[in-house]
């Protein structure tokens, strides 16, 4: 069989003009040659020497089979396709082969292209062989063939690679002439599978394989129906096959339905999930529900809508995939489907039909008068309202409700709602749920009936157009809607979720749940915009700024469109209207005068037309009042009178033509003789007369309505123009008048020359008297005759004079009434104009007005947004700033607390002013010469001038329970002199400074403990000043003033300053604290000065030592409370200081820098600190980088007159700031001091003495742990004891 169909394909090769048509198209293959399995089809046949190798041409012939596949595939594809081509074969050779199974494989080999595509052109060129040869063979194989490559190329899509091809070979075979096919069945299956392939290629790839009900319908030439139904559920049946597009089917509904409006019509496929024993209400045939029923919450619908180029049949095939079964709109039959199967439904079942409505409201759909178009948008708003898509008040939902109800039930409403009741159980069907939750169903149907009312007398038509005409009135009326999440939104104006509303006025934005309108951006707005496949984005004004705002969906490229399109139909619209524009002013410029009106005039219908589409525009928008809307309608209804009035002139004019006519027809056919002509002449002079006087009493009339109307203007024009050409017939009746009169006076010239020949002749005298008698009767007849002609002839000038005269002035009054109608018309057409700029500025005005309470609204909502976001500022600093200082306190960091007083009266007098801002609890700033910024300051705490000695105590009183704790705590005060340091530490007796309060709170403690029998407590204390770098004890007894003991700054084991010899004064209540701090502040060395009245000249430390026993555990605990009042650094030349003042401000200045010197060193972390410099920084050493918790206060002045001292007091306490210090407690148990005795009993008995007090070193002060571990510097071994004093823990 293969030598035999390969010495049949050598023949036709031989001879390739004997073969089918379309042979001239295999040359495209010839590129495509290494596509193909030659190679394998080659092996399969035996080639003689020197054959020519194989082209795809010689596999593509009917009858030859190959051993693989035609083209060269994947192994698995490979092993399908050898099946596909001996399938076909056999449905077009073996002819007992049934329709069913001739499906049925079909149905098969097109489910293989859909599983692996690489088959779908192996399919194509399998079937293209079974039609390349087969016209030698049987006539009946042929068709068959081609039946089936019909089936195929309308079933399969080819790829870009052999689509051309295929294209080209069909093309030539159906528009092939010669006689090569069997007939024209045969010839016409050749056109449809061309027609099919066209429109596959077209179209692209199908979702889903050709079933076998859609094969036996083509092939049969069938065509199929489906259902598609209507906003209102009734439905259309549109027929369709394999083929049949979406695109296709819109026409095809819109002509079953006589639409003739139809672009912005599309078909949408909707989607029903239906919950357990859902159903709505019962749908008779058209497809309505009962008044009853009510909405299903379980439902929820979802609408698509549907391309051009997708196949219908994809579509319903979709459908027919969904849980609930067949569609309802598959077949006519769905409906008993779905009710037999209806225990099949479950929550997640859906139902799925063909919808058909609008896609987009476009600009100029209000000038469509098509009632099927206004029915169908009616549908659309009607539904887009009840799903909530137009939010509304209550006022505007009773008024579209009662439009609908009287669009749908007419004026009878009390015939089909006859109680309130029934009106109620309708609702749902008029207004949205969320709506009708606002108010009681019986409120609501008060309401609209009473609504309903005042709209009795409109038709449906007009309650359709008014429900059409407020949704358009909305700022979102007719947008499309698209759910999009917000990804950018530079100004806070959107929530997360948000819903965009496109419509001709620009995007919307709403709140998704319930629909709540948020904000609008007009077209003018938005400057740009664009999408990706996942995002879309817009740059647009707002509140007159430009910001970029993105939103995540993946209908971006739908919102763009939607979007340009409304501009397109913006820009067209005022394109079109400067057009009309220029042409009705160069229009009303062209015209004017008797002459310049238009000879041909539109007829009345087109006046009509133009009205009717004027009273349209008028009342379309929306915009206007009802008083424009009202003089609009009489103006067109005055219109068409007049326009019913000039077609009564206009016939009128007709009449006097034929009569015109009609006496010059017969004045022309007058006797000969001049009697019958003077009689005629004077019978027409009558009828003239009579004639000239009627058109003057219509020429009245006709002015008189030439002012009522600019269409009567033509007319009268007419009129004049008839007048004159009846004058022109007058004056050449008169000449031919005129003329016969001096044709008969030549007659009598002759007469009289004839009787005077017979005077001079020879004739009979009586004879001749006779004559002579006869022709003077004659000639005084023809005489009296021709005078009488003369004067009727006079007459008739004289009338025509008239005539003319009237006629000049029926011209001129004319003239004069064309000038004015020009003017009425200029004015007209000026109102007309300003009406349009009016209802502009309106429409701007409430745009403005709208953008403006937008504007207004963000404005406000981004203040209190930014307040809040103020007030938490605020508060996170705060907190944030007291977390830190808490978490820098846990460190070691000393604290400082800045505190300002009031100005002074000195400095009110200078007229100084307050220098310093404190914009927070935390902060200190004040102005720095010429720098723009205020310079700032941190510290833990800021006092201002209206603090309170009682608040800056409450932030201060840890301390006290801190020294019971065992800690070493120092309060110390610095700055300026007169500055309010010594207030703030001792102040006086209205109010007691830190020193007494804290003492007061040392009592209250001890007694509190001692009361509770917690714990016992023995309190000593002393009290130093530092003046003029000697130290004095102010508590020395009056007998050893003389001679005083030598005082020296030590640091005791535990690290803590110590000064041996001083004044120790044990104390036992609050009274004999206050003492001594009496005794010595009245014994310390003050002076007045220029900056102070009272100003400290020496350095006050006050220390008072607690040593606190448990009860319970009989620990001993250590602690020591310091208050240290330095003195003031001044500048002598605002102090005025002369002699020892002087001398006591050179002091304190000197023992402030060296106080200086060893902060910088602390701050800067250097190994050497300068302590040993000075005596105060020596007694400050355990306060400054020790083991102590320290309070710096550094009081300043306000005025800004002292601003640089203030400024450089400020930079010192923020140095200090940086400072750590190692604070620890001082606690020691019983066992701990039995050791400590016994291991001084011990040393005594070595001989050697215990140093308990060290001298202070320029080193980072530090604690002695226990009695010889040093915590970060080491101190070498006592002499004499082995080991060191570091082994002592260990014994």
């Amino acid at each position: 069989e293969n030598d035999r169909a390969v010495g049949d394909a050598a023949g036709r090769q031989g001879s390739p003009h004997k073969l089918c048509p379309g042979d001239e198209a295999f040359a495209a293959l010839d590129a495509l040659a290494e596509r193909f399995n030659l190679q394998a089809f080659a092996e399969g046949r035996r080639l003689t020497r020197g054959s020519a190798h194989p082209t795809p041409a010689d596999l593509l012939v009917f009858g030859v089979t190959t051993p693989g596949s035609i083209l060269k595939l994947s192994p698995e594809a490979s092993a399908k396709s050898g099946k596909m081509r001996p399938a076909l074969q056999r449905l077009v050779t073996d002819p007992t082969v049934p329709p069913d199974e001739t499906d049925a494989t079909l149905v098969k080999l097109c489910k293989e292209t859909h599983k692996r595509p690489e088959l779908r052109d192996e399919l194509l060129l399998a079937a293209l062989a079974l039609t390349r040869g087969c016209d030698l063979t049987d006539p009946l194989v042929c068709m068959r063939a081609w039946d089936i490559m019909h089936c195929v190329c309308a079933s399969v899509t080819p790829t870009e690679t052999f689509a051309p091809f295929l294209g080209d070979y069909l093309g030539r075979c159906a528009g092939d002439q010669k006689p090569t096919f069997a007939g024209a069945a045969q010839k016409q299956l050749v056109q449809k599978a061309f027609a099919a392939h066209k429109r596959c290629a077209k179209n692209g790839v199908r979702r889903h394989p050709v079933d076998c009900e859609l094969f036996s319908a083509l092939r049969n030439d069938v065509r199929l129906t489906t259902r598609v139904y209507f906003l209102d559920d009734t439905f259309e049946e549109v027929p369709y096959d394999v083929l049949t597009t979406v695109g296709d089917a819109t026409p095809s509904l819109a002509l079953a339905i006589k639409l003739k409006e139809y672009k912005t019509f599309g078909l949408f496929a909707s989607k029903r999930s239906l919950s357990l024993g859902g159903g709505g209400g019962d749908v008779g045939k058209d497809g309505n529900e009962s008044c009853d029923s009510e909405p299903n919450d379980g439902e929820k619908e979802t609408e698509r809508a549907l391309k051009d180029h997708e196949y219908l049949v994809d579509v319903l095939l979709d459908f027919k995939k969904l849980p609930s079964g067949l569609p309802a709109s598959a077949n006519p039959n769905a409906a008993s489907y779905q009710n037999n199967g209806g225990a099949r439904k479950t929550p997640d079942a859906l139902h799925a039909k063909l919808v058909f409505k609008k896609r987009m409201f476009r600009e100029g759909d209000e000038l469509v008068t098509d009632s099927v178009f206004v029915t169908l948008s009616y549908l659309q708003v009607k539904h887009d309202f009840l799903v909530g898509n137009y939010p509304v008040n209550p006022d505007d939902a009773v008024k579209l409700a009662a439009f609908q109800i009287a669009a749908e039930a007419g004026p009878g409403l009390e015939r089909q709602t006859e109680t309130l009741r029934d009106l109620r159980g309708c609702l749902p069907r008029f207004i949205p749920g969320s709506l009708l939750k606002q108010k009681s169903g019986t409120e609501w149907a008060r309401e609209i009936t009473q609504r309903h009312e005042l709209i009795r007398n409109d038709s449906k038509e007009e309650c359709k157009l008014s429900v059409l005409k407020m949704v358009r009135a909305l700022p979102y009326g007719g947008a499309l809607f698209f759910a999009v999440t917000k990804i950018e939104d530079p100004i806070g104006l959107l929530p997360g979720k948000v819903t965009l509303g496109v419509n001709k006025r620009g995007v919307h934005f709403f709140r998704p749940t319930p629909l709540t309108y948020l904000h609008s951006a007009e077209l003018r707005d938005i400057m740009q915009f664009g999408s990706s496949q996942n995002a879309v984005f817009f740059k647009m004004r707002v509140a007159g700024v430009l910001h970029v705002f993105q939103f995540e969906t993946a209908c971006g490229e739908e919102v763009c469109v939607a979007l340009q399109t409304h501009i397109n139909d913006v820009m067209t619209k005022r394109y079109n209207e400067t057009k009309d524009l220029g042409k009705k002013e160069g229009k009303v410029r062209g015209g004017g005068g008797v002459g310049g009106s238009d000879p041909d005039p539109a007829t009345p219908k087109e006046n009509g037309g133009r009205g009717d589409r004027g009273g349209t525009n008028g009342s379309g928008g929306g915009g206007e009042s009802p008083e424009l809307r009202r003089v609009l309608v009489a103006a067109n209804r005055k219109i068409e009178e007049l326009s019913s009035e000039r077609v009564s002139l206009r016939n009128e004019r007709d009449g006097l033509r034929e009569k015109l006519k009609e006496l010059t027809k017969s004045f022309e056919t007058k006797t000969e003789t001049q009697a019958d002509l003077f009689e005629t002449q004077d019978s027409e002079m009558h009828a003239l007369t009579l004639e000239l006087s009627e058109l003057r009493l219509r020429l009245g009339d006709a002015e008189t309505q030439r002012l009522q109307s600019e269409s009567t203007l033509g007319d009268s024009d007419t009129r004049v123009g008839v007048l004159q050409k009846r004058v022109a017939e007058i004056t050449a009746a008169r000449d031919s008048e005129c003329e016969k009169a001096r044709v008969a006076d030549s007659q009598a010239r002759t007469l009289e020359r004839e009787l005077h020949k017979l005077k001079t002749s020879a004739v009979d005298t009586s004879a001749l008297d006779d004559l002579r008698e006869t022709l003077e009767r004659e000639k005084g007849s023809l005489t009296s005759r021709l005078a009488e002609t003369d004067e009727k002839l006079k007459a008739v000038e004289f009338k025509f004079a008239d005539a003319e005269s009237e006629l000049a002035r029926v011209t001129r009054d004319l003239t004069s009434t064309s000038n004015v109608l020009r003017e009425l018309r200029l004015e007209t057409e000026s109102s007309k104009k300003d009406l349009q700029e009016l209802s502009e500025l309106r429409e701007m005005k409430r745009d403005v007005e709208r953008q403006d309470t937008q504007t207004a609204a963000i404005i406000h909502r981004q203040k209190q947004s930014l307040e809040l976001l103020e007030v938490k500022y605020r508060e996170e600093s705060v907190l944030r700033k007291g977390l830190f200082n808490a978490i820098e306190d846990m460190k070691g960091k000393i604290r400082v607390y800045a505190r300002t007083r009031p100005l002074s009266r000195k400095e009110i007098g200078e007229k100084q002013t307050f220098a310093l801002v404190l914009p927070d609890q935390f902060t200190m700033e004040h102005a720095w010469k010429d720098e723009k910024k205020n310079r700032a300051y941190a510290f833990d705490k800021t006092f201002g001038a209206a603090s309170t000695q009682d608040e800056v105590f409450q932030d201060t009183k840890y301390l006290v329970q801190s020294a019971f704790d065992g800690y070493n705590v120092c309060i110390f005060a610095y700055g300026q002199t007169g500055s309010g340091k010594t207030h703030t530490v001792y102040g006086d007796a209205e109010n007691p400074g830190l020193t007494p309060r804290a003492m007061a709170e040392v009592t209250r403690i001890i007694a509190a403990g001692e009361k509770a029998g917690k714990f016992s407590v023995k309190t000593k204390a002393y009290m130093l000043e530092l003046y003029q770098e000697q130290i004095g004890d102010l508590l020395l007894p009056a007998e050893q003033t003389k001679h005083p003991p030598k005082l020296e700054i030590k640091k005791d084991a535990k690290g803590w300053v110590t000064v041996p010899n001083a004044t120790s004064v044990e104390l036992t209540s609050k009274s004999d604290i206050m003492q001594i701090i009496d005794k010595g502040l009245k014994d310390r060395r003050t002076t007045s000065t220029k900056m102070n009245v009272e100003s400290s000249r020496s350095h006050l430390i006050f220390s008072l030592v607690l040593e606190t026993t448990d009860l319970q555990t009989q620990n001993v605990t250590r602690g020591k409370l310091s208050f240290v009042d330095l003195a003031g650094s001044e500048r002598v030349k605002k102090s005025g200081a002369v002699g020892d003042t002087m001398k006591e401000a050179q002091a304190i200045n000197k023992s402030l820098s060296a106080l200086g010197d060893v902060i910088s060193a602390l701050a800067d972390e250097k190994q050497h600190i300068p302590y040993r410099n000075h005596k105060l920084t020596m007694l400050m050493s355990d306060s400054l980088g020790g083991n102590a918790k320290t309070l710096m206060f550094v009081n300043v002045s306000p005025s800004d007159g002292n601003l640089e001292e203030t400024q450089n007091s400020l930079t010192y306490a923020t140095r200090v700031r940086t400072i750590k210090n190692s604070a620890s407690k001082d606690v020691a148990d019983k066992e701990m001091r039995r050791l400590r005795s016994a291991l001084a009993s011990w040393r005594q008995r070595a001989g050697e003495l215990e140093a308990e007090n060290m001298d202070i070193e320029n080193c980072v002060q530090t604690e002695i742990v226990g009695d010889g571990l040093v915590a970060r510097k080491s101190i070498p071994p006592a002499k004499g004891l082995a080991g060191g004093v570091g082994r002592l823990p260990n014994m």
